[in-house]
């Protein structure tokens, strides 16, 4: 966000495909998923906005409710940045 109003970056990744086969999200899969893909995504967030991890003032990460994998790899995947606050979605 700049100035709280302007989005620079939006990058997504669906898992749809890799549980579509079981007709529902399985944890183990989206956790690794996530682990996997976190890293990437962020970097490619990062460019896409033309900011470096020490432009961020703050990052908000998810801390439930949820997959209990997926909030860990979200929570640990935000310590390359400071200050981070949690909220629930």
């Amino acid at each position: 966000m700049d100035g709280g109003r302007r989005v620079l970056s939006n990058v997504i990744h669906s898992q749809v495909d890799l549980h579509r086969e079981f007709g529902g999200v399985v944890p183990e899969l989206a956790a690794r998923d996530h682990l996997e893909r976190l890293p990437h995504l962020l970097d490619l967030a990062l460019e896409k906005a033309g900011v470096q991890p020490s432009d961020i003032d703050l990052l908000a990460v998810n801390r439930g409710p949820g997959l209990v994998g997926c909030l860990l790899v979200g929570g640990l995947a935000s310590v390359r940045a400071s200050p981070r606050r949690g909220r629930n979605r």
